[in-house]
């Protein structure tokens, strides 16, 4: 049975309908068609606005604005039309420019449209026509955020302004109409602080000093977040820090402050700080910098003081380890930099991808028993299997994909850890998002970051309903004819094959405790990718004199225990992908298999034996000689993509 995924981007309706263009495409049609082509709308939006020449284009509130920005957004006061020919310098100069950039536009047009035309036109006047026109330039603003709207984020490490889209924790982060989030009963919600952010632009054009801006800015913010901080709703919400983080940037950006949001540990100076050693993010607490000419303003948004930053000092955790992080002191506090000061998650759309029109297939949810090609695909080329397994297993809690671009072949797995709660939810979840992920345009390292965030946002949703969080591991690999390479990436304990000239070669090694103990037969060196499996070619130590002669796949095979527990998983906040990507030569004849840890009750030549009946048939026969073999014997829910790159067309 082939599943067919909807996959979101299409051009919203309301702006599809305002330029009268069609939908590529409609969806309900596709999936009946057995096909799904979906391009983000990114990609495709802007230069049909900055192509329309018919008319002015109407903003859903009934505000209309004017062409060009800079000269006429009032004109003597009433409203006309902005044409969004130039709708890229629009995105440029209200959301990409740094905020000082910003600033400085803002007071040019300020400037243009409040002269006085009339000698008896009064202070009063003036400022009501600059709170107009500053009311018009937030929703403007919010219209143009709206063209990088998408569903796919990626880790993007140490930068200093927040975008329309951008999440710290899925707990808190900016809509694309640029207003805060936050995640209440399982829903993203706009916080509305427009008043907020025309207020924080106002005190920016009354007060040109840098200093004396900040300083009065923080006055006026600081009484709006005691006020929130009072709410019973804000006070017990579980991401308030980074809340009040996001709310105090956004008002920066909008004063024309150059700042960024911290992560790190504020603690008492006389704390042991050797747990910094143990330091993980679950215990950090957000700060923010404002970065001034001649100093940095830190504020501590727990406490919400402003302060300058002293000396930036090399904080040792502990005499006997190198570990050495940055920090600063203040009076009886510390503060320590996280190891990535300031990172988000920002769409994908961001980052100048190019998006694909996909095909793409995923095993129904929660199957006891489910099969899987690819549209346009060989059955002999590309074939999966999942299935319950072991009859005393009430869920499936594995999952996988198939995706194809008409360039690549792009295929992943994902096996729930069991004893975590509602963990076939993060497969599941963490399988769609590779999808979508892949429709933006995402490599694979961003596909999994993304895939990994959206199980951390799921487990936040849920935490007060679960008792653990929910997780998964994963595995996500691609092809391509032309370059004749197989890349892939692993975190878990799902297993890669690759079977050429009979004999059988793992991948990828398990992320588990047991992995510590195993090295080559020199007792030092890594052990050496692909590995052949079948003969003696590790030395598994263990705290003893060890074991020579053991094969890897057969001792990974045998783990009990704690040797056995999984050390690395999509669970709570994506891990660093770096180094992990493995990209392994495809030769002629060459056949692959990924699998879940269900295939373990299998020796290596009865693998060997399964592919030796059935290669000439290719990935479909395989996949079903295997799951012929392992009934009656399965331990664990088993889920199978087996790929056959020369039946490939």
């Amino acid at each position: 049975m082939t599943n067919i995924v909807p996959l979101e981007g299409m051009l919203p309706a309301r702006f599809a309908r305002q330029l009268g263009l069609s939908q590529m495409q409609d969806p309900a049609a596709m999936i009946r068609n057995r096909q799904l082509v979906s391009v983000p709308w990114h990609e495709v939006a802007a230069r049909r606005l900055m192509a329309m020449a018919e008319g002015p284009m109407e903003i859903p509130d009934g505000h209309n604005f004017a062409e060009p920005m800079a000269r006429a957004f009032l004109n003597k006061g009433q409203r006309v039309a902005l044409e969004l020919r130039d709708y890229d310098l629009l995105l440029q100069r209200l959301v990409l420019d740094p905020p000082q950039t910003r600033l400085s536009i803002i007071r040019r047009i300020i400037g243009t449209n409040t002269r006085s035309t009339s000698l008896v036109e009064t202070a009063a006047v003036k400022a009501g026509r600059r709170q107009v026109i500053l009311r018009q330039i937030c929703q403007l603003k919010a219209l143009a955020g709206l063209a990088f709207e998408c569903s796919g984020v990626a880790e993007v490490k140490n930068v200093d302004d927040l975008l329309p889209g951008d999440m710290l924790i899925p707990l808190a982060g900016v809509d694309f109409a640029g207003r805060p989030l936050m995640l209440i009963e399982k829903q993203l919600r706009v916080l509305n602080i427009d008043r907020m952010l025309c207020c924080a632009k106002e005190i920016a054009l009354d007060n040109v000093d840098g200093q004396a801006r900040a300083e009065k800015l923080w006055d006026y913010l600081r009484h709006n977040l005691r006020q929130f901080g009072e709410k019973d709703a804000f006070r017990q919400y579980p991401g308030r820090y980074s809340l009040a983080a996001v709310i105090i940037k956004l008002a920066l950006q909008e004063a024309g402050l150059p700042g960024r949001i911290v992560q790190g540990e504020r603690r008492p100076a006389q704390d042991d700080l050797a747990e910094l050693d143990q330091h993980r993010r679950k215990n950090e607490r957000p700060w923010v910098e404002i970065i001034l000419e001649d100093t940095t303003l830190v504020i501590d948004v727990e406490t919400l003081a402003m302060f300058p930053r002293p000396a930036v000092e090399k904080i040792l955790p502990d005499l006997s380890t190198k570990r050495v992080r940055d920090g600063f002191r203040v009076k009886d506090k510390i503060y320590v930099y996280a190891p990535v000061k300031n990172r988000v998650y920002r769409p994908l759309s961001y980052l100048g991808l190019e998006a694909k029109e996909t095909v793409a297939a995923i095993f129904p949810h929660e199957s006891s028993h489910a099969e899987m090609c690819l549209e346009g695909t060989a059955r002999q080329a590309l074939f999966g299997i999942t299935d319950i397994g072991d009859a005393r297993r009430s869920i499936n809690e594995s999952n996988g994909v198939m995706i194809g671009d008409g360039y690549r072949l792009c295929f992943a797995v994902f096996d729930g850890i069991g004893g975590a709660a509602e963990s076939e939810y993060a497969s599941l979840e963490a399988a769609e998002a590779t999808i979508r992920a892949h429709t933006e345009g995402a490599d694979m390292n961003q596909a999994l970051q993304n895939a990994a965030f959206r199980v951390w946002l799921q487990n936040e949703a849920n935490a007060s309903n679960w008792a653990h969080f929910a997780a998964t591991t994963a595995m996500l690999g691609w092809f391509s004819q032309g370059e004749q390479q197989l890349h892939l990436i692993e975190i878990g304990d799902l297993k890669g094959f690759r079977i050429r000239e009979g004999r059988l070669y793992l991948l990828n090694l398990a992320d588990n405790r047991g992995r510590a103990n195993i090295t080559g037969m020199d007792r030092r060196s890594a052990i050496p990718l692909p590995l052949e499996l079948g003969w003696p070619n590790v030395f598994i130590g263990n705290g003893t004199p060890g074991f020579t002669a053991v094969d890897y796949y057969d001792h990974v095979r045998a783990l009990t225990g704690k040797d056995a527990i999984v050390t690395a998983c999509l669970i709570r906040e994506p891990m660093s992908m770096e180094g992990r990507e493995l990209v392994i030569p495809v030769n002629e004849g060459d056949a692959f298999l990924f699998a879940d840890d269900g295939l373990d009750i299998f020796s290596v030549q009865e693998i060997l034996d399964a592919y030796e009946r059935t290669k000439q048939d290719g990935a479909e026969a395989f996949a079903r000689e295997l799951f012929r073999r392992g009934q009656g014997r399965w331990k664990d829910n088993v889920t199978m993509l087996a790929l056959f790159p020369q039946f490939l067309k």
